[in-house]
């Protein structure tokens, strides 16, 4: 067995790919899929390992891998973590929570290493919600893994890290329905809900006030359409109305809680006909048919957060200095400027273009580098505004553009190492706000790397790149926009291309 913490990738000597689970101290911290195996020949699997991976593993220690299916030991390599290498070999966040990877590769507190209380909270909030949710109009029922283990062995899954929660709208238009979730989102944040939103009709309601495991409640607005029922991201199935008409109660610890009626229609339909069967490390695959009808109707917002939440975590206190072409964009900046700073990280180029007092707006969407970045500024930059934004949202990205239209000074917008780490659609999101922002004048500073990592990994967007040639052509999108200057240093092993972006007509 080989471990390559770099590569993110495991090797372990099997005659055919099959689902393995990785185990540290004899507790279960990950669950790989047959589907996520290749064979490298000679008798070996590779599995690809999540980026968050070598940022949990601490220590040093021996890894163990174990059939996901019967639970037998497979193999077992001494393994030393580049985090901590001198103390013994655990699976923690930067707090030192005992966490697993989830089915999507993320840091999860289950309710199998949770404490009791912690439990029962979540149950208490997931109930406020629920009743929250009544006052708004709609009626729901707790499904996914809150449903499954319920109905399933009559508690709640032990590797499962939160509540989940659907309603059927009463629209069947797309587009009805999509408005609906906005409004309903409108309310629960005007009630004091912290609200995250991952489609127009998907979003999470989150606890910052909460000590210790972070969980959460997940919210899936569904609808019918041709007598289907529709539950992005997954669920597209004819399932009879009547199941949610007339909802049943499933109790949990205690706590009485509305659910599908019959509540296996609906897991079936989510799950398949194996429902019945455990299966720590299941994921989903949506039916083309059922994706490419939920990608187009409600999009995708919040891309990759959960890797940027890991991301920035494990840097928080990694502080340095700014860069050059932070030094060389200020210097350019009138007095009456405002200063845009878009994915600023942990905020070394941002805590410098706060130095001489503009107006300064950073946009993130990673609430772990908003409260990095705000315990570095204190209270000694007034003139600092720090929002957490999704560059990749076009609503958000066309208010801003709106809402700062009318601001004196000219528009300075910097963006270090962000462009090639953004998806296809987000870049394009960007590029109407950038216009909106320079009407009044001023620059788009961008630097970004025009070679891949040599970890290339699809899943981690640090590694990833844009051509300057893609770049050009992305700019191209936006007719007012103009390339003043394009420089690739060359002598860097990602060949990190700087760029300044006017407006046409802008002098120079």
């Amino acid at each position: 067995m080989k471990l390559n913490l770099a590569q993110c990738a495991l090797e372990v000597r099997s005659d055919v790919p099959r689902s393995i689970e990785l185990r540290v101290s004899g507790r279960r911290v990950l669950t790989l899929g047959a589907e996520l195996a290749d064979s490298v020949g000679d008798g070996m699997i590779r599995y690809r390992l999540p980026p968050a991976f070598s940022l949990t593993l601490r220590g040093t220690g021996e890894l163990a891998v174990h059939s996901a299916d019967t639970g037998a030991e497979i193999d077992r390599l001494p393994v030393r973590a580049a985090v901590d290498p001198d103390s013994g070999l655990r699976f923690t966040d930067d707090s030192g929570q005992a966490v697993v990877l989830n089915k999507w590769g993320h840091h999860s507190v289950t309710f199998g290493d949770a404490s009791a209380e912690i439990v029962t909270d979540l149950l208490r909030r997931t109930s406020e919600v629920i009743d929250r949710l009544r006052q708004f109009g709609v009626n729901p029922w707790i499904m996914g893994g809150t449903l499954l283990g319920p109905v399933r062995s009559g508690v709640l899954l032990p590797h499962d890290d939160d509540a989940d929660i659907g309603y059927v709208s009463a629209h069947d238009h797309p587009a009805d329905v999509a408005l609906e979730s906005y409004s309903l989102q409108r309310f629960l944040e005007a009630a004091g809900c912290s609200v995250i939103r991952y489609s127009a009709t998907q979003m999470q309601i989150l606890f910052p006030e909460q000590q210790g495991a972070a969980f959460h409640v997940d919210i899936f607005g569904g609808f019918y359409r041709d007598e289907m029922f529709m539950q992005p991201f997954h669920v597209r199935a004819a399932i009879p109305r009547d199941t949610f008409d007339h909802l049943g109660e499933i109790t949990i610890d205690g706590w009485a809680f509305p659910a599908p009626n019959p509540p296996d229609r609906w897991l079936e339909a989510n799950y398949g006909p194996d429902w019945r069967i455990p299966d720590p490390g299941h994921r989903f695959v949506t039916p083309p048919s059922a994706a490419r009808r939920f990608t187009n109707w409600f999009g995708t917002t919040n891309q990759h957060l959960h890797f940027w939440e890991e991301y920035n975590a494990a840097r928080a206190g990694d502080s340095g200095t700014h860069s050059a072409t932070a030094r060389a964009f200020l210097g350019r900046v009138p007095s009456d400027g405002t200063i845009y700073a878009l994915g600023f990280g942990n905020g070394d180029d941002l805590v410098y273009l706060a130095s001489k007092g503009h107006r300064l707006i950073g946009l993130d969407f990673s609430r772990s580098a908003v409260t990095t970045v705000t315990q570095r500024l204190g209270a000694g930059y007034p003139a600092v505004e720090l929002r957490i934004h999704d560059l990749g949202d076009t609503r958000q990205a066309l208010a801003l553009g709106i809402a700062e239209s009318g601001r004196p000074g000219t528009a300075h917008i910097f963006s270090a190492d962000l462009l090639h780490a953004l998806t296809l659609e987000a870049r394009e999101v960007l590029m109407p706000m950038l216009a909106a922002l320079l009407e009044r004048g001023g620059e788009w500073v961008a630097s970004f790397a025009t070679v891949p990592a040599a970890e290339l990994n699809n899943d981690d967007p640090s590694t990833w790149h844009l051509t300057v040639s893609q770049f050009r052509q992305l700019v191209e999108t936006e007719p007012t926009l103009d390339i003043r200057f394009v420089e690739v240093a060359t002598t860097t092993d990602r060949r990190v291309a700087t760029v300044g972006v006017t407006r046409k007509g802008t002098p120079q």
